[in-house]
């Protein structure tokens, strides 16, 4: 789910580009908390992150984290962001401007999924 996107159709013909229209949503703003509840009850999580904006760590991440949930990070690999999901034991990774590590990423994830052995983030090491 992307919340307050700011241009869903954008976001909308990029999933359909990419063959994940299936899989993404778009939705309005909602409170902190109700984000918070949704990021707990999902199957997994995406944190993209620009080469613009690596030298910073957006509060969402911490946010994550703090889910516990599975977290697919497209980002450099000088990302603050990514070394954080790196540190807390979240192996899901890959250059924010490679769609095919991307999708590699999302592959790998969804059979971790299925077999029940998705990585789930170590709060002491991502310092949550």
């Amino acid at each position: 789910m992307f919340r307050a996107s700011g241009d869903e159709g954008f976001i909308r013909r990029m999933a359909e580009r990419h063959g994940v229209a299936d899989h993404v949503r778009t939705g309005p703003t909602v409170t902190h908390a109700e984000a918070v509840r949704e990021m707990q009850e999902a199957n997994a999580l995406l944190l993209m992150q620009g080469r613009r904006f690596e030298r910073q760590i957006p509060a969402k991440a911490y946010d994550y984290l703090r889910a516990g949930r599975p977290v697919v990070t497209p980002a450099s690999s000088e990302s603050e962001s990514r070394r954080l999901m790196e540190s807390a034991g979240l192996p899901h990774y890959a250059d924010v401007e490679s769609p095919d590590e991307i999708a590699g990423q999302r592959r790998c994830l969804l059979a971790d999924l299925n077999a029940g052995t998705e990585r789930r983030p170590d709060p002491l090491n991502g310092r949550a």
